[in-house]
């Protein structure tokens, strides 16, 4: 089973960039979002992987189902890995959900939900030397008592992750 860890902060509070510190040899980074990345010499660093580039290390994915396999195409196919870096973890059921707005009932709901919890139980597959860093956006809100929290961002109510 490998590790994971849960970064969660504001916009812009360096989750991203603390990725530079990683040696990228060792690292994969799973760029939901395809944004560029925050730091110098990224290009270089992080080349996309796929068919084509099986050295690659970023991999532009976006679905849970995608995500995943690109999690377990890396604990089963580069044993050099030891880091996987998914950044912006909420955008993976932002998008989903946004891209499903037009169906009609609540069934897809459940299904996003459950494509966030895949990836989320995920590193329980994978092997033990790995470390997997889930960057996502924070959020304030307040619970029943007024008590102010901190959670990961979600689309609705889901996965209410507070700290």
């Amino acid at each position: 089973m490998a590790d994971s860890v849960l970064i969660i902060g504001e916009s812009g509070t360096g989750k991203s960039t603390s990725g530079r510190n990683l040696d990228p040899k060792e690292t994969v980074w799973i760029n939901i979002a395809n944004k560029p990345l925050p730091f110098k010499g990224w290009k270089t660093k992080y080349p996309i992987l796929d068919k084509n580039n099986t050295d690659g290390r970023q991999s532009v994915a976006n679905k849970p189902k995608s995500i995943i396999n690109v999690l377990k195409h890396v604990s089963m196919n580069m044993p050099e890995i030891k880091n996987i870096i998914v950044d912006d973890w909420q955008y993976a059921s932002s998008f989903e959900y946004f891209d499903r707005a037009s169906e009609k009932g609540f069934d897809k709901f459940t299904e996003i939900a459950q494509g966030i919890a895949a990836m989320a139980r995920a590193p329980m597959d994978l092997r033990d030397d790995l470390t997997i860093f889930f960057l996502t956006h924070s959020e304030e809100n307040q619970d029943h008592k007024g008590i102010r929290k901190t959670k990961a961002k979600t689309v609705g109510e889901n996965l209410p992750i507070s700290i």
